[in-house]
């Protein structure tokens, strides 16, 4: 817990009335999330409250604004945007989002520093304006598989996901498959 204090991060386990409903129901939730953020936010995650937006790290300028315009609307009728922190769609998303509500990023590292580096300043913002999740620890960088663990989170947080913009074979396809097979409601922008 010292090394939680330390990071300016908290732990939320499964068994704890906090812990985000929409994740009780994937049969491969983490034991827990650690935080950093606004903890009180965690009971605002339920399914019908929240909308995963993912999409193409390398998007189009129209796919951007498509993400950026998407996170803002969605945030602006009262719903959390769930996303990712990546590069494109992703940070546009959350952008979009903290321009009228609150975002939840959820990380494929630890909650503690930004994956990618260079959206620190965005990090930063939904650190203090949202939330930030991991099922690692503070210090625990990325890595491959950690990318793919972490959608399925992202995808059981919200009752809807949307791809925006998407290659054949990507992380936004996963996420959209993973709720899918939850039940979730599925959106796309070509």
């Amino acid at each position: 817990m010292a090394d939680l204090a330390l990071a300016e991060c908290w732990a939320c386990c499964r068994h704890e009335d906090s812990y985000p409903s929409g994740l009780r129901d994937a049969a491969d939730a983490p034991w827990a999330l650690i935080g950093r953020g606004d903890p009180a936010l965690l009971l605002e995650l339920e399914p019908q409250a929240a909308v995963t937006v993912v999409g193409a790290r390398r998007a189009t300028s129209y796919g951007r604004e498509v993400a950026r315009a998407l996170g803002r609307e969605l945030a602006a009728a009262g719903l959390v945007v769930v996303s990712g922190l990546a590069f494109g769609i992703d940070g546009c998303a959350h952008r979009g989002a903290l321009e009228a509500g609150r975002t939840v990023a959820v990380l494929g590292c630890g909650p503690d520093a930004p994956y990618p580096e260079s959206h620190r300043s965005l990090w930063r913002r939904i650190c203090e304006r949202g939330l930030v999740l991991s099922e690692l620890p503070p210090r625990t960088g990325a890595w491959r598989w950690t990318f793919p663990a972490r959608n399925r989170i992202m995808a059981a947080l919200a009752a809807m996901t949307v791809v925006v913009e998407a290659a054949g074979r990507s992380g936004s396809l996963i996420t959209a498959d993973l709720a899918a097979d939850l039940g979730r409601e599925l959106g796309a922008v070509p």
